[in-house]
């Protein structure tokens, strides 16, 4: 693993683990991590989560309540963001709400971004069998691969292109692409970014 995935990672478990975030939304549900933060891949400040929750639970009223104890308990929390129902900004993205938090630290020039989805239990299990197949298929030299990637995929805000992530872990770890050229090139026919 790169220092800056290294880096990135303590970083993302202080504020999971020792800010309240985890805590706070276990009080909501269950919480699975995924993404680049499950995989250990980071390369920008930025933690995703589904958030599973009982069907009888009011997940807007929820969601607020829980927004509201981060941003009363942890002052360095700069916005947040609430989404009804993400999949009418986003088609490809299963019904379902949004929580977003960005925060600023003195580690990282920009601030971090961390996205919960809260979604139903059986859009979950798709999601999280990709994550345990991404796994099962990772080795060293894939990961620092992935790493090299990812790394060239960002752009001047230091963040890569959205879902390009995502088509890399599957361009390296289930088409077993190699060549960081190809791999590029592969993310470009999934979505449209500068090169």
């Amino acid at each position: 693993m790169s220092i800056l995935a290294a880096e990135l990672k303590k970083e993302a478990d202080f504020l999971l683990f020792k800010c309240g975030i985890y805590d706070t939304l276990k009080e909501i549900g269950k919480v699975y991590f995924t993404g680049s933060y499950e995989l250990d891949v980071m390369v920008w400040p930025d933690i995703d989560i589904y958030l599973v929750t009982p069907k009888s639970k009011n997940i807007i009223t929820e969601l607020g309540i829980a927004a509201g104890k981060l941003i009363a308990n942890y002052d360095r929390i700069v916005t947040v963001k609430v989404e009804r129902d993400y999949c009418k900004r986003l088609a490809s993205c299963p019904p379902g709400q949004y929580l977003q938090l960005k925060i600023e630290t003195d580690s990282f020039d920009c601030l971090w971004k961390v996205d919960i989805w809260v979604i139903p239990q059986q859009a979950l299990q798709k999601k999280l069998y990709e994550t345990e197949d991404f796994l099962k298929h990772m080795t060293k030299d894939k990961r620092n691969l992935i790493l090299e990637c990812k790394q060239r995929l960002k752009g001047d805000n230091f963040r890569t292109p959205s879902f390009s992530s995502y088509h890399v872990y599957k361009a390296v770890l289930q088409k077993k692409i190699t060549n960081i050229t190809d791999i590029i090139d592969y993310v470009g026919t999934k979505i449209k970014f500068k090169a």
